[in-house]
């Protein structure tokens, strides 16, 4: 489970909920306003020396990639569009440029419109090199019913130049 895993990592964003008007809840009680789940994914000889877990199911492009990949991204539809999905992202970026990855990497669907401007167009992610979508059509993967598989595409952003 990606929740439990021990790598998985949470950012949270709180408000006490004196803060909101006509909310109800316990008087000093925080109220969960955001949160982004990650995970740092990393060749088993950066593993061992960051003591994470290695994922031997995670797929790299390269085998000395580290990636913090963020396994979802949530917002409070009341605070959204005021720059909170901005501000995680690019902490999301500062984690991982701190924890010496190569990069940042998601996962969007390919029908959700406005998540795939907001990573490509706002904050410059491209779609990566292990994404579906990267591959020509001859390349792409099609189910039982001659359909093509991924719904989804990987996006990535480089934070990390070079590595020490």
């Amino acid at each position: 489970n990606e929740l439990s895993h021990p790598n998985a990592r949470f950012l949270i964003v709180t408000t006490s909920s004196d803060d909101q008007d006509g909310e109800q809840g316990e008087v000093g009680s925080d109220i969960v306003l955001a949160f982004t789940h990650f995970r740092f994914e990393c060749s088993i000889d950066e593993c061992n020396e960051n003591n994470y877990v290695y994922n031997n199911s995670f797929s790299f492009a390269d085998d000395h990639e580290s990636v913090l990949y963020v396994y979802e991204i949530q917002i409070d539809p009341k605070i959204q569009r005021q720059n909170v999905g901005k501000r995680l992202m690019t902490l999301m970026q500062i984690i991982a440029m701190r924890m010496n990855m190569d990069k940042v990497m998601l996962t969007v669907f390919k029908f959700n419109n406005g998540a795939m401007n907001f990573y490509k167009n706002k904050l410059g992610y491209q779609l990566d090199q292990s994404s579906p979508g990267y591959f020509d059509e001859t390349d792409q993967v099609y189910d039982d019913e001659g359909e093509k598989e991924a719904d989804y595409e990987i996006l990535s952003k480089i934070v990390q130049s070079s590595k020490r």
